[in-house]
């Protein structure tokens, strides 16, 4: 069996398992309305929100769509008792890979909803000499809800989906599931003309568009960005991988158009922006524009401006 784990810059958290993740048994969070609300911090371009695993410390986990699966900190997990599981390989943004224990059944609490029956891949992420998060909350969690993200409120609104209506006049972007993860067309223009790009929504991203190496080489889109900046990306898992970042002309997302948009183009070898599966991520700088309702239910992201 075999696990991707992908974190990049600032930082991007993207995760695939190719194997379903169980679902809670019981989750005293669903078919409750109002909506749960939770407080997150923004500090960092991710949602982090307080949780607990297994009752234990409180500690920051990212809330993110772009984990299939949820993701502990070894340490966190010693703490409360976590030690046996089965070793899996797992692939990074960066370009090392490096070994990870999945656990469970456990469980999992945050702003007072608790998720039992959880199970989670056990890793050296480097909380907290190295790393700011603890964890991830990813798809077994956020695919019971239609989960809002409001970035200027600095709230996460995780609805009944039987309960949640969008607002008049919101865009709403049909998605695919892909190993439990929202992939979205979008059209990309880096200068040479507009292409159909397969991209991720990822809310565990600090960027605006990143694409991955097999579509940037295709297509010559280093070429299109003569202006453009090599770096190593720092990655949350597997070390740092190669990017180099350019202003494209445009990029089109539910018919909504982002002008002069910072694209990153992977020259990675290895690590999930080598991978050819999809063509990229979208991050919260561009997410951040929007209450943003990922629709796990219905199958489509829902974009509104936020009210002025």
């Amino acid at each position: 069996m075999r696990i991707l784990v992908g974190i990049g810059a600032i930082l991007t958290t993207s995760m695939v398992w190719t194997a379903q993740p169980s679902l809670p048994t019981r989750q005293s969070g669903a078919g409750v309305h109002p909506p749960h609300e939770l407080d997150f911090d923004f500090t960092t371009r991710q949602p982090i929100v307080p949780t607990r695993v297994n009752g234990g410390r409180t500690v920051p986990f990212v809330v993110d769509t772009g984990a299939s699966i949820n993701v502990i900190d070894e340490n966190v997990a010693r703490e409360v008792g976590l030690t046996a599981g089965d070793a899996r390989t797992l692939s990074g943004g960066g370009q090392i890979s490096f070994e990870a224990k999945l656990m469970g059944p456990l469980t999992l609490e945050a702003g007072g909803i608790m998720w039992d029956a959880q199970h989670a891949a056990v890793g050296r992420l480097g909380y907290p000499e190295t790393k700011h998060f603890a964890g991830l909350l990813g798809a077994p969690i956020l695919m019971r809800y239609a989960a809002q993200f409001d970035y200027e409120k600095r709230k996460l609104r995780l609805f009944d989906p039987a309960a949640y209506t969008p607002t008049v006049g919101a865009v709403l972007v049909p998605f695919e599931l892909q190993d439990d993860l929202p992939i979205v067309h979008a059209t990309v223009d880096a200068g040479t003309g507009p292409l159909e790009a397969r991209l991720m929504v990822d809310t565990g991203a600090g960027l605006l568009v990143d694409l991955n190496r097999p579509f940037v080489d295709a297509n010559g889109l280093l070429q299109a960005i003569p202006d453009s900046v090599s770096t190593q990306r720092p990655a949350g898992l597997g070390g740092t991988a190669p990017v180099i970042y350019g202003i494209g002309r445009r990029v089109t997302l539910g018919g909504i158009v982002f002008d002069r948009p910072r694209l990153g183009m992977s020259q990675a070898r290895a690590g999930s922006s080598s991978r050819g599966e999809r063509d990229g991520i979208i991050g919260n700088d561009l997410l951040r524009q929007f209450v943003v309702t990922v629709d796990y239910s219905r199958r489509r992201v829902v974009l509104e401006r936020p009210p002025r």
